[in-house]
């Protein structure tokens, strides 16, 4: 660099000096002093062509360099990343791990509190019962008819099977509503949650005589029945009747429930309740299922409601079944869900 400097200015010197020569010099000067210019102007030439050269050279190098710089920050930049990945990829293998055990041992908890939960919730079918309510609108025509006859005086009231006031099927205008009202029998299949077939059968009788047996000399408490019919007008647009039945359980079929906590987002279907229609040759009355209890003994185990109509599925075809069916899903009763 610094001969460039000096190159730079020797032409510059020679520049000056080549204008001092003039007119004034005699003949031998001037040959004296072109032949010293052109031997000058020969080598600075020269010095030119190998200053080039050099400054060719050096940035040949210089790029070189520049690109060998590059090459080597970017393979440690590569370098760097191959490790950071590794590093990362072994601490997520570690934490994958860790979260994977930690996920088998929930389970087994899960599992061992699950077991512990239904060993102290266990299932006794032959103490289990079945509440269920109906509900009919009053606005029908063999309804209408019940009621013109027993001439309701009170807003509401209460009949049980042995008083008058209940449906009659002796009263051929009243059939339609007494099919209903007297059913007998009544079935439920319950499905567990995540299943498709039933794991569950009851088969129940809703008793028309109060329990204990009674004659018609006993007279009878209303706590002594098992079912009972009332009428709420309180709400003048939609007045109806409502059919309460509790049944106890008489079969209890394919049992693989074996605690309580089975029926916690079951799906109950409920039938029977109409069967008799096809005796009569009657249609009944239209009702909806509001409410279905089961109970296992004094206790609480789960409810479903309302229930909605629905189309009887094989399993309940297969059994001779005629009449409507209804399904729901069931929620344990509130002192059975755990913490």
């Amino acid at each position: 660099m610094h001969l460039r400097y000096g190159y730079e200015i020797v032409g510059g010197i020679l520049i000056f000096i080549s204008s001092l020569v003039g007119e004034q010099m005699s003949d031998n000067q001037k040959k004296g002093a072109y032949l010293t210019f052109g031997i000058l102007a020969l080598i600075y030439s020269t010095l030119g062509v190998y200053l080039d050269r050099r400054t060719d050279a050096e940035q040949t190098e210089l790029e070189s360099n520049v690109k060998r710089l590059q090459k080597t920050i970017t393979d440690n930049d590569k370098s760097q990343r191959e490790q950071l990945d590794k590093a990362e990829n072994a601490r997520r293998s570690d934490r994958d791990a860790f979260l994977s055990q930690i996920a088998k041992n929930l389970a087994t908890t899960g599992k061992v509190l699950s077991q512990a939960e239904r060993a102290v919730n266990p299932l006794a079918t032959e103490d289990l019962s079945v509440d269920v309510e109906l509900r009919i609108p009053a606005r029908q025509p063999a309804v209408e008819v019940y009621l013109d006859r027993v001439k309701p005086q009170t807003p509401d009231w209460t009949a049980n099977p042995a008083d008058t006031l209940f449906p009659s099927a002796q009263r051929t205008e009243e059939l339609p509503l007494a099919v209903v009202a007297n059913f007998v029998w009544l079935s439920a299949f319950v499905i567990r949650k995540g299943e498709h077939e039933p794991g569950f059968r009851l088969h129940a009788m809703c008793q028309q005589l109060p329990t204990p047996p009674w004659t018609p000399d006993s007279n009878p408490t209303e706590t002594q029945f098992t079912k009972k019919i009332s009428y709420d007008n309180s709400r003048s647009q939609k007045p109806e009747l409502s059919i309460w039945c509790t049944s106890a359980t008489l079969e209890a079929g394919e049992p693989t429930f074996r605690s309580v906590l089975d029926f916690d987002g079951a799906t109950v279907f409920l039938t029977g309740l109409d069967d008799d229609y096809y005796s009569f040759d009657v249609q009944p009355v239209e009702y909806t299922v509001s409410q279905l209890y089961l109970t296992m003994g004094n206790r609480a185990v789960a409810d479903a409601g309302p229930l909605t109509r629905v189309k009887c599925p094989s399993f309940i075809r297969d059994t001779g079944a005629a009449g409507a069916c209804f399904s729901g899903r069931m929620n344990l009763a509130k002192e059975l869900v755990l913490p």
